[in-house]
């Protein structure tokens, strides 16, 4: 807004005018600035106080060692059983186990781990 030719009091309150205004403009940005900063403080503490869950199932019904249990008539999990199940591929379906968990959690471990 310019004033051709103010008065001397004209050009008082053109000043006095352009101050307040300076002052009101420098002060809402102050406020706007110092609204952000809260919020993404807020924010910032939201997203590291609550991680969220993770939960996962996992299947083992076939999980079994390969000693042979004398009082169960289910044999298929041994040596000599139909499958012809192994110490070794006990390990091999452990260490299946272990990568799965691992490869889920990350740096963080899964919350609950169902297995069914």
């Amino acid at each position: 807004m310019k004033i051709r030719n103010p008065s001397a009091s004209g050009r008082f309150f053109v000043n006095l005018l352009k101050k307040k205004v300076n002052k009101y403009v420098i002060s809402l940005l102050f406020a706007q600035l110092l609204i952000l900063q809260v919020f993404s403080q807020v924010e910032t503490a939201v997203k590291n106080t609550n991680p969220g869950i993770r939960i996962m199932f996992y299947n083992v019904e076939n999980y079994f060692d390969a000693e042979v249990d004398t009082s169960l008539s289910y044999n298929e999990f041994t040596p000599g059983g139909d499958l012809h199940w192994t110490s070794r591929k006990v390990e091999a379906k452990r260490n299946a186990l272990y990568r799965v968990i691992t490869a889920l959690g990350g740096w963080s471990s899964p919350t609950i781990i169902g297995m069914v």
